[in-house]
């Protein structure tokens, strides 16, 4: 095996998800700073303590927003983290015990290849014609003999 560590994929995507998500949040709170200031009036000579008050609130909003951004991108990060960790815990140990060995519980029901040779013979037709002479063990050609009858 050569040297070189395996890439990670779990870590690239996650790197790659928390980067949208800053990048998302950053261009939100731009955004909304950059529309706050085109509403915003010309300064007037006079402090107008509503306007501040509005002003105030906004920014507050937005710090609110970036903050709870933030804890939620710190979450990601982290459960993304644990995720990646116990996945590769749980692959590293098998489940389950020693696997068993292996038996043939059918092997009394398979055919040897005489048995298969022999139910897959063809006889010709016409009968007695072509029929190959009985060998010791086998019954004689013809109608089987009645069998005696059972007494209870």
């Amino acid at each position: 095996m050569s040297g070189k560590p395996r890439a990670s994929y779990g870590r690239t995507a996650t790197l790659i998800v928390l980067a949208v998500l800053v990048l998302t949040v950053s261009a939100t709170v731009y955004l909304s700073m950059a529309k706050y200031e085109l509403d915003r009036a010309p300064p007037a000579e006079t402090i107008d303590y509503d306007a501040e008050l509005a002003r105030l609130k906004h920014v507050t909003l937005v710090l609110t927003i970036l903050l709870i951004s933030a804890l939620l991108i710190l979450l990601f990060v982290v459960g993304a983290y644990l995720l990646i960790r116990v996945g590769r815990m749980v692959a590293r140990n098998p489940v389950g015990g020693k696997p068993t060995p292996y038996v043939d519980v059918w092997q009394s029901y398979r055919l040897t290849d005489e048995e298969i040779a022999a139910a897959t013979r063809e006889e010709p037709p016409g009968g007695e014609a072509g029929r190959r002479p009985a060998s010791p063990g086998e019954p004689p050609p013809g109608p089987r003999p009645p069998s005696p009858p059972v007494e209870e």
